[in-house]
């Protein structure tokens, strides 16, 4: 839609022509329905070349799509692959075990929300470790 809009001669457009305009030229349904741009155009005579441009520059939505890969490339031996692994099971059993006394003591699994609490966190470690 923004290419389209780029690219027309006129500096002004009656607001009753817009969407026929964006359809003519390919602007899908779809495409036209989620930008939001029939809202933006009600109850307006006509809207210039240059709001047209700044609406649907605002209405954009970028998506960039990151992995983990594109932040760090990590090269384990065997051996290092199984001390992770290893690792990584110790942490699920003194996951489990930490549950289990949390458990005991409060009747109810350690709530989500108390897991970035230094103390509670410490507290417990002293416990699992």
């Amino acid at each position: 839609m923004g290419k389209t809009i780029d690219d027309m001669k006129q500096d002004k457009i009656g607001s009753n022509s817009v969407i026929s305009y964006l359809k003519g030229r390919g602007v899908k349904d779809e495409e036209i329905k989620w930008s939001g741009i029939e809202t933006f155009i009600e109850g307006k005579k006509s809207v210039s070349k240059a709001e047209l441009q700044e609406f649907v520059a605002g209405s954009m939505l970028q998506i960039d799509v990151k992995t983990v890969e594109d932040y760090i490339t990590i090269n384990y031996t065997q051996d290092e692959l199984a001390e992770l692994d290893t690792i990584s099971k110790e942490l699920d059993e003194a996951w489990v075990k930490a549950n289990d006394i949390w458990t005991e003591a409060y009747g109810t699994d350690i709530p989500f929300d108390i897991l970035g609490s230094d103390d509670t966190l410490s507290a417990m470690s002293r416990y699992v470790i």
